[in-house]
């Protein structure tokens, strides 16, 4: 066993290791926050890049599906996010003041970074619903006019001559049946779009729920801060108070020894007197 290891017995407290232990999981948490606030980030510029490709008429499957993972993964992030905001607040007993003040700022500055992208990202959801709702407008038009068109076709089929040749009549199926394929895709993608509108306005309102979360956390920690704050000025204003009475008292004592000393003084120049006048 070495020196060192003998050392090391009794180096710490239990309090101490406790403290330690604590402030590691602090840090560890701080900076999955930090670095999840950053993801979001960079997901919401992703999703605003695709979002103005689907306004350009590259709307196509590989875009949509793309915008939808990282809406997913996005949502997902922030309930993580605003989970482990809340768990921070639970990092401040038994810690002095100081530290407590010093945790509140830094979380504090951490609780609006994310209310900031968070409200970026609510931005480009609806963004993108909004795209969804404008494709949807177009594809119910096109299906009416497909609809007015296979109608026509319909009954100008009915109204074909007897005489007329069976591969004429054949050729005319095949059109109907072209046009009913077509009025069936668009419905498909329709429904399609749709639903992915109410999956992002879902996602909107779950997040409003985040949104009103951060604001208690907000108000909860300006709140600690200025307590925290108003007890630093109270203790000052104590201590100020503490000094000025210290230094009246010392005012009080050196007077009160010159007061001492002069009386002295004086019995010492009566008993002189005395024994002068009584050895006379």
């Amino acid at each position: 066993m070495s020196f060192n290891d003998l050392g090391g017995y009794g180096s710490s407290s239990p309090r101490s290791a406790t403290l330690d232990h604590d402030e590691r999981e602090y840090r560890a948490l701080v900076q999955r926050v930090s670095q999840n606030v950053f993801r979001v980030n960079t997901n919401v510029s992703n999703m605003q890049r695709l979002v103005v490709q689907l306004s350009r008429n590259q709307d196509n499957q590989q875009t949509r599906q793309r915008l939808h993972d990282i809406t997913e993964q996005t949502r997902d992030l922030a309930k993580t996010t605003g989970h482990d905001l809340k768990e921070l607040d639970t990092y401040q007993q038994n810690v002095d003041d100081s530290t407590t003040h010093a945790r509140k700022m830094e979380q504090q500055k951490l609780t609006k970074d994310f209310q900031k992208v968070l409200g970026q990202f609510q931005v480009v959801q609806r963004d993108a619903a909004e795209k969804s709702r404008e494709f949807v407008d177009r594809a119910k038009h096109t299906v009416e006019t497909l609809q007015a068109n296979a109608a026509s076709d319909e009954h100008e089929l009915d109204q074909v001559d007897q005489q007329q040749s069976l591969l004429h009549h054949q050729e005319r199926r095949q059109d109907m049946q072209v046009l009913d394929n077509e009025i069936e895709f668009n419905e498909m993608l329709i429904a399609e779009r749709e639903h992915e509108i109410y999956e992002i306005e879902q996602g909107i309102t779950e997040l409003n729920e985040v949104f009103r979360d951060l604001g208690t956390i907000v108000n909860e920690q300006q709140s600690l801060l200025d307590n925290i704050e108003s007890n630093v000025s109270s203790m000052a204003i104590n201590v100020r108070h503490a000094g000025e009475e210290l230094i009246t008292a010392n005012r009080h004592q050196k007077k009160s020894r010159r007061t001492m000393c002069f009386l002295l003084l004086l019995l010492v120049a009566i008993v002189c007197i005395v024994l002068l006048v009584a050895l006379s």
